[in-house]
């Protein structure tokens, strides 16, 4: 058994940040200070016109919440996308912002307009919301591969060599089996500044190395046949409980390449 040290890696751009319990702590407070705000202007308005038409601000509740969550999901989802990738930052912050804003200026305009039009941007945003929370709940379900900033990576079944191996293919990576090499590592306790990169590159693929520290893991090592213009080009697929909690692809050489397997 050996400890996993950063020796072994060496990487070129990858100073993503962005932790997984992180980005679900800032969705969390964000989704409630947007229903504290639509709580706020429930209440004005009750204030304003009195309770005569409850039932009206009622169902008016319901849409403007699920609206302002729903701009809250869409700025704080992105963020935790667009700021993993440096090139995106300032665009796609301000793209961010001026969808939320256009989705909300439109709930308002329909909302002025009245009629049949005010009904539907109250029941748009429910809808919607009810959709993202559907398709939340179905796809934690499943056992495959999320990007970073993704919420709901479950991890994926890696204690057999054809779950390996149809892991390695799903993302167009061909493997000689069997491995070059099985052995059990152990992820550090403390990490230096390189291994903090490697563990960035696994967070970006939806791995959370984090939690695993101090652990004993398996570490699967696979020839690749399909690199590009390279032969000795190896996958290194980490196992945790029958399930896979890290995967790179990086050259067999002293300070090759170390990439994702799973595209960003």
């Amino acid at each position: 058994m050996k400890e996993q040290s950063s020796y072994a890696f060496a990487f070129g751009g990858y100073s993503r940040k962005i932790v997984l319990r992180q980005t679900l702590s800032s969705l969390y407070h964000l989704s409630l200070s947007t229903l504290r705000s639509a709580s706020i202007d429930k209440s004005v308005y009750l204030i304003q016109n009195g309770a005569d038409r409850f039932s009206f601000i009622f169902f008016r509740g319901f849409g403007t919440g699920a609206m302002h969550v729903l701009c809250g999901l869409i700025v704080g989802g992105g963020l935790a996308y667009t700021w993993q990738r440096t090139w995106l930052k300032i665009a796609g912050t301000c793209g961010l912002l001026g969808a939320a804003i256009t989705l909300h200026a439109i709930y308002n305009l329909l909302i002025a307009h009245g009629g049949a039009a005010q009904y539907i941007a109250y029941a748009l945003p429910v809808l919607l919301v009810a959709a993202v929370v559907g398709t939340v709940v179905l796809t934690s379900q499943q056992p495959v591969a999320l990007p970073a900033w993704s919420l709901f990576n479950k991890g994926i079944p890696g204690g057999e060599e054809n779950q390996r191996i149809e892991f390695l293919q799903k993302y167009g990576w061909e493997a000689e089996v069997p491995p070059i090499s099985e052995e059990e590592i152990v992820i550090p306790a403390e990490w230096d500044e390189v291994y903090t990169g490697y563990a960035s590159l696994q967070q970006a693929q939806g791995f959370n190395l984090d939690k695993l520290r101090g652990k004993t893991v398996t570490e699967y090592t696979y020839h690749i046949t399909n690199y590009p213009e390279k032969d000795e080009v190896a996958a290194h697929i980490l196992v945790y409980k029958d399930r896979i909690v890290g995967a790179d692809i990086s050259e067999m050489e002293q300070g090759g390449f170390c990439m994702e397997v799973i595209p960003g």
